[in-house]
This record gives C-alpha cells, structure tokens and sequence, in this order.
C-alpha cells in the first residue's frame, strides 16, 4: 500500500492536469551561458520502501538525498543561473514541494522556502541569483487553489503564500518588491492556467528596491560599506571577529563585472573607478558567513 500511495502522489500532478491545465509563463528565465550540464534522476526501492534523487554536473555525481516512505523526496525541477548558482524544487508525501538553492556548483543546498505547497507543480520562475517563484496547485470537484511562493535567501523576504487564490474565477493581478532585478530586464511575469474552458491569467507587476544593504542578519551583524554611493573606491566596516576571504562585484543581472586580490582586502581599498556607474552587489565572503550588499557607482 505505501508504494502505490508514493506512486499515486508522484503522478498526482499529471493525471490533474486533464482537469487543470498550466499554460506556462509568459517569458523564460535568463541563465548566463552554461559550461556546465546540471541533470537529476529519481530513484526507488521497492523492496526496502526507500528512495530519493541524485544531482549530475556533467555526469558526475554531485549530491543526493533520500529516505524512507513517507518522507522520500523527488526532484521535480532544476535550474541553473550560471555555473554556481541554481534552484531545485523537491516534492516529499507530506510536505509536498520546497525550493532549495546551491551556490557551490551543487555540492551543498539550502533550503530557501520553508513551508509547505499546494499538491500539484505547475512550474518554477528564476528572478535573480537569490529569488525564485514556485507555483503549485490543487485542484478538486469542491475546490480549486493556486499558489504562488517566493523562494529567497534571505529569510524574511521568503513569502509561501505570495499568491494564495482559492477561487480560480477571475484574473489576478499583483505587484511585487524585489531587493534584485529581474535578470531578464523584465517589469513584469504572467502565468496562465485554462480550467472547464476558461482561461484565468495572473500578472505580476515587479518593482525593485534599491536598498544600501541586504542582509538577513540583525544590525549589530551586518556590513558597511563606505563610502556609498562610491565614485572611485569604497571600503568595508564589518562585525568584529570577520575576516574576508574574497570579494566579488557583480551586476543586478548577477554578472560578475569586478574580483578584487588580496593586495585590496589588506588595504581595505577597493577601486571601481573604471566601472560604469549603477546599482551592484557587493558579495563579500568571510570565514563565518557570505555577505551580499548593495552599492552604487557614481
């Protein structure tokens, strides 16, 4: 009975789509150019009730997970930004979808949305290097529901219910506030799903913060940078007890347009006059943690 039971949650989202229909977004994400191929595959042993997913980077087995019914989770998705950075979305029996995020080429993922989904995946947006859109569905003769979570890094931009409609009559529109670009340049995303006949649209206007520093830590923990806006070098305050390893700036597309050598940590100097200016992120790693700030280049 348990192995039907996996089996009849696995495929739920399938046999519902003849009733419900996701249409799609209305634009793709925009992932750098790829050297590497990021694959997944599922597994499950009948006879010991046990399985689980294996993640590839060119072939190579990178990560894994599994468990026992009723927690076995399967990967039903995965997208890579560039070569470090993707999302995955995993489904278990009782928790049904979560979205987790690796930034160390899928060695390694976080969970970035903690919380339970609707049954049914329709399909995963990538905003930026730190924010996706996972929408999911349910779908019933006495109820209809479609939700959409934002996935994030940062803990308390993660909303589970961004989206929480549970009438599936008319078309729903909605404005969003992203601490990051969209890295298509895109204002806005649209999702559709056709149902008895009808076609109900949701539209999601983005409006992006231009915040000095994003972090999910208190203020006694967090980074500064100074000067910022910046013209022509901009230096670091951090927590006592930090030492940075690297320096990394990148542009709100998640580009990397500047590293900066060992030579510039000592110093505390860090020069960007040839840079264009504009919003970047700043992402400075230490021995205790990543830090990922915003600055502008006069």
């Amino acid at each position: 009975m348990k192995i039907i039971y996996l089996l009849l949650l696995v495929l739920g989202s399938n046999m519902a789509f003849g009733q419900m229909q996701f249409l799609g977004f209305d634009h793709n994400y925009c992932p750098d150019a790829l050297s590497m191929n990021y694959t997944y595959s599922n597994w499950f042993n009948q006879l010991t009730e046990q399985g689980g997913f294996k993640v590839y980077r060119d072939g190579v087995e990178v990560y894994s997970g599994s468990a026992s019914l009723p927690y076995t989770p399967t990967c039903v998705d995965l997208k890579f930004v560039n070569d470090g950075v993707g999302f995955m979305v995993l489904r278990t029996p009782l928790e049904h979808h979560r979205i987790y995020r690796t930034e160390d080429y899928g060695q390694t993922w976080q969970d970035v949305l903690s919380s339970n989904a609707a049954p049914y995946y329709a399909g995963m947006y990538v905003i930026n290097d730190w924010t996706a859109y996972m929408v999911t569905y349910y779908f019933s003769d006495v109820q209809k529901r479609v939700l959409v979570a934002r996935a994030s890094t940062i803990p308390l931009n993660r909303d589970p219910h961004f989206i929480n409609d549970d009438t599936c009559t008319i078309n729903v529109y909605e404005t969003d506030s992203l601490l990051n670009a969209d890295r298509c340049g895109a204002d806005s995303l649209q999702f559709a799903f056709a149902s008895n006949g009808d076609t109900i649209t949701y539209h999601i206007n983005f409006e992006v913060i231009n915040a000095n520093v994003i972090d999910s830590k208190p203020a006694d923990e967090s980074l500064f940078i100074y000067p910022n806006p910046a013209s022509s070098y901009f230096s670091l305050q951090l927590p006592e007890g930090n030492v940075v390893k690297s320096i990394r700036l990148v542009s709100l597309a998640g580009k990397e347009v500047a590293a900066f050598d060992q030579q510039q940590i000592q110093n505390n100097a860090f020069f960007i006059g040839a840079l264009p200016p504009g919003m970047y992120v700043l992402q400075t790693q230490t021995q205790l943690r990543l830090y990922e700030s915003k600055i502008s280049i006069e």
